[in-house]
């Protein structure tokens, strides 16, 4: 598995524990060049995310990263072919010759499957132009999983894994994905940060989880621990290519950086932390 660096922060005030709000351009020079210098090659971002693309082409060296990115409200296009005008506008942005992958970011944009179809149509003709590599989707659940496996063909697939939200962490639907050579990408490792919070100060929306999240500090001690702690979780599988990390700072990326090379880690107990609340999915948030 290797490191994703995820630039919401870069153009949004993004995660529930953000208390540094945007980062400041020079910051993420130092970010993308410490990415550089320790092969954290792949890059996320978003046409959503502000002007998160925008401040990635400024970055003098960008064009040695694989960025990935991905395209939203399909349905509010007037016309298909507009997808096209969606990603050279991203090109011209970040300033590269294409994209690596170009996720679609929102799975309600091809549950229509006719319509669906029509923007697979399309988004695999650019494909055929080089401007895009690969076609991926980001989605939230099981089931939009099976639905995108029985209608669509995608190169990638991006999901949210965690300790509190282990759904995907599921043998006979990851084989399925392996079978059929789709690359996966892990978001969401920390719950937008939501696991390094003191759980007795948590907002009352998250109830249901703050049992396991005292569990969690009581167990790990300290966020250096817990950061570790949360790494391993998601290493242990194999299947799984690649995770996506967000941060506000370069501080945070080398702790996580630091924790995700760290060896001789063995501890378990990850079912413990397991949940089935519907908080354990930002969409609901």
């Amino acid at each position: 598995m290797k490191l994703t660096l995820g630039t919401a922060q870069f153009g949004l005030r993004y995660g529930i524990s953000n208390n540094n709000g945007l980062i400041k351009k020079s910051e993420i020079n130092k970010i993308l060049d410490f990415c550089l210098k320790n092969n954290i090659l792949d890059i996320d971002t978003a046409k959503s995310y502000g002007h998160a693309e925008k401040k990635l082409g400024q970055y003098r060296k960008i064009k040695k990263f694989n960025i990935n990115t991905k395209i939203s409200d399909l349905d509010t296009l007037d016309k298909i072919q507009d997808i096209k005008k969606c990603i050279n506008h991203s090109i011209k942005n970040l300033k590269i010759l294409k994209i690596n992958i170009c996720y679609i970011h929102n799975f309600e944009d091809i549950k229509n499957v006719a319509n669906g179809q029509k923007i697979f149509k399309e988004l695999n003709r650019i494909k055929k132009e080089k401007k895009i590599k690969k076609i991926g989707i980001s989605i939230y659940k099981i089931s939009e999983l099976n639905f995108c496996l029985k209608n669509y063909e995608f190169d990638a697939i991006q999901i949210p894994l965690n300790i509190i939200n282990q759904d995907f962490n599921n043998n006979k639907i990851l084989n399925k994905l392996k079978k059929r050579k789709i690359m996966i990408e892990i978001r969401s490792i920390f719950l937008q940060g939501i696991v390094f919070l003191n759980p007795k100060k948590i907002q009352s929306k998250f109830k249901d989880l703050k049992k396991k999240l005292i569990k969690l500090r009581q167990l790990e001690k300290s966020n250096d621990n817990i950061l570790t702690y949360c790494i391993k979780f998601i290493k242990r599988n194999k299947v799984f290519k690649r995770a996506v990390v967000g941060i506000t700072s370069l501080e945070e990326l080398i702790n996580i950086t630091k924790s995700f090379n760290k060896k001789n880690y063995h501890r378990n107990n990850y079912s413990l932390f397991k949940s089935k609340s519907i908080m354990r999915d930002p969409s609901n948030w």
